[in-house]
């Protein structure tokens, strides 16, 4: 349920220097960031603070920030072999263990002392049955969706036209530290189409068939907001790797954007409607609604002209009835119905949580309480940035 992160050590020179001493350790003159890239086979590289500009600090117009940073594939840590699969809070444990170990090799920090400051979370739905074969028909159905006010798509050109493959939203702000508009990315994309252009093995394009991969890319502020939401006391990146925060935010976001209903033709769904019990007004309201819907590319308050409380009511009158407010379009390709992403999201994340752990003789089988626990002891016992 978690697929990649940016981890960070907090200021502190010694760690910065270490860095910079690792053997093969490259150094950009443009970014001013030193990179060591010993770990990648682990799905791991570290790099060194970005030069900043500010002439307020340095005479030179730069200054140089202590900060040592980790990008990390977690599966990837553990399994080098499948280039699908996503990590899952079952396997905490080994990941503490192997992450440990590595960073004991090159003389930094162990998990505790880093902290969180960019969690991708996400899951892959493998369709099956008559949803088989339509992934690119999710995604495109998925692109007429609704968007939260602080989210923009992204266009491959001035026609606003969006890629393929991809329903990809990004935050309207460029600066990723901004609250609620830089806090996260939506990505919901052909995982097999992603892996064909990246031009992996023939194996790995084959286990990526019928894979639709949903991510939340969550930045600092959106963790902030998790962090207060859980009750943590710190940023530790060990206490945001969490199957119920995936789950959280992936049926919340998928749930706003298509509801929880099936995709049908516009002509079935519009019947469904008109042979509900709901009062005329209110059939014309949510007729008027999927129209909107099923033509463009986003609709809204602004498209449906209602206020807030109206339009989630309407919402929900769609769920009730089992259908999105996004309806399939009666002169397109596709003539069947294809199923409730949600419902099928939901099936996904819980297939998830009850696969088997990864076999490793080396660790002593702790419950994820009791790992977080130890960690937070550590953590407290011996601070080295005090």
């Amino acid at each position: 349920m978690l697929h990649t992160a940016t981890l960070i050590l907090r200021r502190d020179l010694d760690y910065y220097r270490q860095v910079k001493s690792l053997p093969g350790c490259q150094y950009d003159a443009f970014k001013g960031t030193f990179s060591y890239y010993g770990l990648r086979d682990k799905g791991i590289i570290i790099y060194t603070g970005y030069k900043k500009a500010d002439y307020s600090k340095s005479d030179t117009g730069y200054y140089y920030t202590s900060n040592v940073y980790m990008f990390i594939n977690f599966e990837r840590l553990l399994d080098q072999s499948d280039r699908i699969r996503t990590f899952n809070d079952k396997d905490l444990e080994a990941f503490a263990v192997e992450f440990d170990r590595l960073m004991d090799s090159i003389g930094l920090p162990t998990l505790e002392y880093w902290d969180a400051h960019r969690i991708d979370y996400c899951v892959n739905v493998k369709l099956i049955g008559t949803d088989s074969g339509h992934v690119a028909d999710y995604v495109r159905l998925f692109k007429h969706g609704r968007i939260r006010h602080y989210l923009r798509r992204v266009y491959k050109d001035k026609q606003q036209k969006q890629y393929d493959g991809s329903c990809y939203l990004v935050p309207k702000s460029n600066d990723k530290q901004k609250s609620k508009t830089g806090c996260y990315i939506v990505n919901i994309y052909d995982k097999q189409d992603e892996c064909s252009k990246k031009k992996q093995s023939e194996d790995v394009i084959k286990q990526a068939e019928d894979i639709l991969r949903i991510e939340i890319q969550c930045f600092k502020p959106k963790l902030k907001t998790l962090k207060i939401k859980n009750n943590y006391n710190d940023m530790a990146a060990y206490r945001f790797l969490d199957n119920d925060i995936a789950k959280d935010l992936l049926l919340d976001e998928v749930s706003f954007m298509v509801g929880k209903g099936d995709f049908v033709l516009k002509r079935h769904g519009i019947k469904q409607i008109e042979a509900s019990t709901y009062s005329q007004p209110v059939k014309q309201s949510l007729i008027a609604i999927y129209d909107t819907a099923t033509r463009d590319s986003n609709f809204g308050l602004d498209k449906a002209k209602a206020n807030e409380k109206h339009f989630r009511d309407r919402m929900d009158r769609f769920d009730k009835l089992g259908i999105s407010p996004i309806g399939i379009s009666d002169n397109g390709k596709l003539n069947t119905k294809l199923t409730s992403p949600y419902r099928l999201l939901k099936d996904a994340l819980e297939q998830d949580e009850y696969r088997p752990s990864l076999d490793d003789k080396d660790i002593s089988r702790m419950s994820n309480d009791e790992v977080r626990e130890m960690l937070d002891m550590r953590r407290a016992e011996e601070n080295p940035f005090d």
